[in-house]
Formats: structure tokens, sequence, C-alpha cells
């Protein structure tokens, strides 16, 4: 029998080498999981579609087009799979602090990037941050209702997963801004230590979605739209083994329209 593919679409590299290979090692024997990175943040595509042109995307106008375009960029790449081998789709995304009432966006002249805090945001452009905020958690809300990717007369189930405040400040507590090079030099380190201990990774998603009140996925994204959860350490990345159980592809009599 030939083994579907989990594609695990992520921001950037390191989110990748943290993510990928552990879910990988987990599922051997029954899947393939293979990962997809957009190199930059598909729920701010409105605000920056010059991103999304860098990175290749023709679809700069709404993060569901954009997604559709990387998994139609992968499935015609000669590194990835068929659409037709693809058994579901699993999104992982940064909230930085994107639910975060407006009265913890505080101005900072000193922060011309932006310092976050567990219930604060520092920056020296609050328009800014708020507007960039108002259309995140804008988008991701549209994401979590979207159950499926359908292209090509097949429809492919779709979950999103959220890492808070981001990758790096949910795995390390890291709450500084990191460069390229940090990050990169931080996700080895993890991929190393999640290679040699075969049950690490799986006790730290867990007890970063202990953090998060170890609650269903709904609930999970209901907990951070509240108060400064957005902002504080936890993932509900632990979730993706259920996702996985319960939804299968489904195939459709007619081509539909793209969704």
């Amino acid at each position: 029998m030939v083994k579907r593919t989990v594609l695990i679409l992520v921001e950037g590299p390191s989110d990748a080498d943290v993510l990928v290979p552990p879910v990988r090692r987990r599922y051997e024997k029954t899947r393939i999981v293979d990962g997809a990175e957009f190199h930059f943040d598909v729920t701010t595509i409105r605000l920056f579609p010059g991103d999304a042109k860098a990175a290749g995307l023709t679809a700069c106008r709404d993060p569901r087009d954009a997604i559709r375009d990387k998994i139609r960029q992968y499935t015609e790449s000669g590194g990835g799979c068929p659409w037709a081998r693809i058994s579901h789709i699993a999104h992982v995304v940064d909230l930085d602090g994107a639910f975060v009432d407006s009265s913890h966006v505080a101005y900072s002249p000193a922060n011309h990037r932006a310092i976050y805090t567990d219930n604060q945001i520092l920056t020296d452009n609050v328009p800014f941050i708020l507007k960039r905020n108002e259309e995140k958690s804008l988008q991701l809300n549209k994401l979590c209702s979207v159950p499926h990717i359908a292209m090509n007369g097949r429809r492919v189930p779709y979950r999103i997963f959220y890492m808070s405040r981001n990758l790096e400040h949910a795995f390390l507590g890291k709450e500084q801004n990191l460069s390229d090079a940090q990050k990169e030099r931080y996700a080895a380190l993890l991929n190393a230590e999640f290679k040699k201990d075969g049950e690490l990774f799986e006790e730290v998603i867990e007890k970063l979605w202990g953090l998060h009140g170890s609650l269903g996925w709904k609930d999970s994204w209901q907990y951070v739209r509240e108060d400064c959860h957005s902002l504080e350490r936890g993932s509900n990345f632990h979730l993706l083994d259920e996702f996985l159980s319960a939804a299968e592809p489904v195939q459709l009599l007619r081509r539909p329209k793209s969704s």
C-alpha cells in the first residue's frame, strides 16, 4: 500500500527543521511526513504582498489563495509529491500576540522592532502593530473555519495550529527577537535533542498544550483570543494526532471551486 503524505505548512526553515523530523519519525511506519515553507507570514499577506511575490507565489490577495498556491508549488516541484497522495494539510503559525487588546500595545520610542512580553507589545509604531494585529487576527479566524483544501476534484482535510508567541518562545522560552542565523542554530540544537531522545518531542508539545489549558482544538483557539494568551508560551500542536485520526480526503464527483 502506498503511504499517503501529511504536508506540514510552516512560515520558515527553522520551523520546518524543528517540527517535521520528529513528526516524520513518529509516523514513519504508516505515513510520509513532509514540510513546505512560505518564507513569510501568510496571515499578513494583504499587508505585504511583495513578500509572497518574492517567495514565488502569484496569489497574494488572500491567505487561502496563497495556501493553495504554495501547495501547487509543492506538488509540481521535483521534491514534492502529487496532490492525489496528500492525505492531510497541517498549517502551523506564530500568534505574535495578534489577539491582544490595543491597550496592551505600548509606545516605546527605543524599540524600532517590536518587543514582546507576556502582557505587552512595545513598539515605536503603535498604529502599525494595531493594523497588523487586526489583519492577522482576522485571517487567523478565517483559517480556523477552513476544514479542507479543495483542488482538482479532491478535498483534503486542513487544520491550522499555533505556536505562541512563536516557535522559539514556545520551545525554548526565548522572548527576544532572534536573527535567522540564531533561529537556525536553535533549530539544529532542538533537532539533535529530539533525535537523541525519541520521547522528548512528544513531552514538550504536550507540556506546551498544558500551558494553555489542555483544551480541545476549537477551545484552544478560543483561549488564545482572550486576555494576553496569544503572547504567552504555549501551543496546540499536540492535537495533530487527533486531526490525522479523525479526517480523511474525499474524492469529489465534480471538480469543485477552490476553497
